[in-house]
């Protein structure tokens, strides 16, 4: 059976916001592209909590993931795991010819859309025929699990089989829009979108972007990607460290901006300020990262959610320089960002996308523009040498995270999007 579970969090009723679900539960689908991806743990926790609130959960993934796993509670979201890689080839064959069978026209329909929708772009033409050959059998399963509601995490491919899910079986589905699925390629997003039941994103800049788009999509709501602030209790005092550590939670990716922060160290060791780093994270950059940086850089690769926190925590400062790329990829609110200001930990960030949504300048925080190095090296400074702006950005930002960035509060609005009244 699908997990539904209740937990702690039910215990928490004085929530800012909160949707009035009249008692209501849901099976929802939530449907990804990869699971389980420990750059989106975020994903993981917000379906955990979803099913905390007493709602039963099926996770659907175009592709299941078989690596390490160092989010904890996900195993509670594998046993159940709908994934279209698992299917064998006969059995997708014996999925298309009972659709065909039963319902020729939405088979031709779903068919139709996908090959239309991205014909201009081959590489999303690609992943369109290989999704439609799995759309049948998952959708076999939506039904065998009686799933009221399918909801996609990113517009692009988990959207598209949450669409052709939804022309087999008149399921209603929504999408969250998040970053690079908005900005590089938006090859059928607006089909994508003026079909689904609810439309959602994270962060105001977003919305922003989606009603000069699609002037006629319609309300879209804004949902914050949250942490749990009832299990990330404020540090209790800063560390001691000498020198001062940094540290920067994030995929070893171009649009993160390591290099620049490794240069900004570079501009501290020539004005006699020398400051450690820690990196904690896996991506593809990692070789090409640990050459380009100095010797006061440690790399701690993907670790658990408790070591990050800890990690996190010891530090005098997080760092998130996000970058802009050529092609339009970016962060949209980066959650590890979320998780230092819970846990009262200063941080420093760029002026991107909905980064200063939640890194409000000398409010909860400081911002600088991207690629300067310089700006970076002068906020580090500044920070290392003003204990009474630490301690105030600390506390401020945990202050933000918990009327703004609460897990629960999201979840809620999640479900209340899921409800079959809602909009």
């Amino acid at each position: 059976m699908p997990i539904t579970t209740r937990s702690a969090i039910d215990n928490r009723t004085s929530l800012p916001n909160e949707p009035d679900t009249g008692g209501e539960t849901v099976r929802v689908g939530y449907v990804v592209s990869r699971f389980p991806k420990t750059t989106e743990t975020f994903i993981a926790r917000e379906a955990l909590a979803v099913a905390d609130l007493g709602h039963e959960v099926t996770m659907m993934t175009i592709t299941r993931e078989n690596g390490q796993i160092v989010q904890p509670g996900v195993e509670r979201l594998l046993p159940d795991l709908v994934a279209g890689n698992d299917a064998g080839v006969g059995e997708l064959l014996r999925a298309q010819v009972r659709w065909l069978r039963r319902h020729p026209r939405r088979l031709g329909r779903m068919w139709w859309r996908a090959v239309a929708g991205n014909v201009r772009s081959i590489k999303f033409l690609v992943r369109a025929l290989v999704i439609s050959a799995m759309a049948p059998w998952v959708a076999d399963r939506a039904k065998a699990r009686e799933l009221d509601h399918l909801h996609a995490h990113w517009g692009s491919h988990s959207a598209l089989l949450a669409h052709q899910v939804a022309l087999l079986t008149g399921l209603p589905y929504s999408v969250t829009l998040h970053a690079h699925d908005l900005h590089i390629n938006r090859t059928m997003l607006g089909e994508k979108l003026a079909a689904a039941a609810r439309v959602v994103t994270i962060s105001d800049h977003n919305r922003e972007l989606l009603a000069d788009l699609y002037p006629a999509l319609g309300p879209v709501e804004v949902v914050h990607c949250g942490v749990d602030v009832g299990s990330i209790a404020p540090r209790a005092a800063e560390p001691d460290n000498h020198p001062p550590r940094l540290v920067m939670v994030a995929g070893l990716r171009n649009f993160k901006g390591h290099v620049h922060l490794f240069e900004a160290l570079r501009i501290l060791e020539l004005r006699d300020r020398k400051v450690a780093l820690d990196v904690v994270g896996d991506g593809p950059l990692r070789a090409e990262l640990e050459e380009t940086a100095g010797d006061n850089v440690v790399f701690h690769g993907a670790v658990d959610i408790e070591k990050v926190l800890r990690i996190v925590a010891g530090s005098d400062v997080a760092v998130m320089p996000s970058v802009v790329m050529p092609d339009g990829r970016r962060d949209g609110i980066p959650v590890a960002l979320i998780e230092a200001m819970a846990l009262g930990v200063p941080v420093i960030s760029t002026r991107v996308s909905g980064i200063p949504e939640l890194v409000e300048h000398e409010i909860t925080g400081l911002l600088v523009e991207q690629r300067n190095p310089e700006q970076l090296a002068d906020a580090v400074e500044r920070l290392l040498d003003d204990d009474e702006l630490r301690r105030h950005l600390g506390e401020s930002g945990r202050h933000r995270v918990e009327h703004e960035f609460d897990l629960l509060v999201s979840v809620r609005q999640m479900v209340d999007c899921f409800l079959p009244d809602a909009g």
